[in-house]
């Protein structure tokens, strides 16, 4: 008669051996795994940045393509002067587009046949724009980029320089870019280093954690991703 052996089971060394084994590509694939996640939300952030810089640029250029002022021999850009930087760019421009109705022939030169028309546009001034980053905690449009259509009876009676007011009417505003809620925009400027050239820089900052916390070490330590962004506007040359 034959005697079958039983199958002998693995010894405790073989399952720490086999445990410790797991356990490294374990630990290997959890820090690939969390580095890749890092990467990918970077990524993410710099890219959505640069989507949000690239769409300003779209939304300031009809305004500032359309700067000119309707008085013969006058300048349409306001400020910043040339050689000069400032958080707002203030120009005149035949196009009142935040008003509601635009295109009209009491908004727009577009449809406008006859000099006499033209020259009528915002009482016969022109309309007053301003372009600037909004940094007013009692704002709504706090952290925003805004278009704003400004009083002339107001704010530039006389249809040439502003007056030193710390407040000038605003008649309609348009929101240009949204800053979103993980994010924080610093040192928006605008530089005109020539008559026909306006250049537009910022920094955004974002947060790549979309956890939100009170905890100031969390804060402190949490990934941001910097992206800075630099744009050049060409003014109109014929009437600036």
């Amino acid at each position: 008669m034959r005697i079958q052996k039983r199958p002998q089971a693995f010894s405790i060394i073989e399952i720490l051996i086999v445990m410790t084994l797991i356990s490294l590509v374990s630990g290997v694939v959890a820090v690939l795994f969390t580095k890749g996640t890092q990467i990918y939300r970077h990524s993410e952030t710099h890219i959505e940045a640069q989507r949000n810089g690239r769409h300003l640029v779209a939304m300031m250029t009809p305004y500032l393509a359309s700067a000119r002022n309707v008085v013969p021999s006058a300048g349409a850009i306001i400020a910043p002067v040339v050689l000069g930087t400032g958080t707002a760019v203030i120009f005149k421009t035949s196009e009142d587009r935040n008003t509601p109705g635009y295109p009209s022939n009491t908004t727009s030169a577009l449809g406008l046949t006859n000099l006499a028309d033209f020259l009528a546009l915002g009482n016969g001034v022109g309309f007053v724009y301003r372009i600037r980053f909004v940094q007013d905690a009692t704002d709504r449009n706090d952290g925003n980029v805004v278009a704003e259509r400004l009083n002339n009876s107001v704010a530039f009676p006389d249809g040439t320089l502003p007056l030193t007011v710390t407040a000038p009417v605003i008649d309609h505003t348009r929101v240009l870019m949204f800053r979103k809620a993980n994010e924080q925009i610093q040192d928006f400027t605008f530089t005109r280093p020539t008559r026909d050239l306006l250049q537009m820089s910022f920094t955004s900052l974002r947060n790549t954690q979309s956890a939100v916390t009170n905890d100031a070490a969390y804060e402190a330590q949490k990934e941001r991703a910097r992206e800075e962004f630099r744009a050049t506007f060409s003014l109109p040359t014929d009437l600036i």
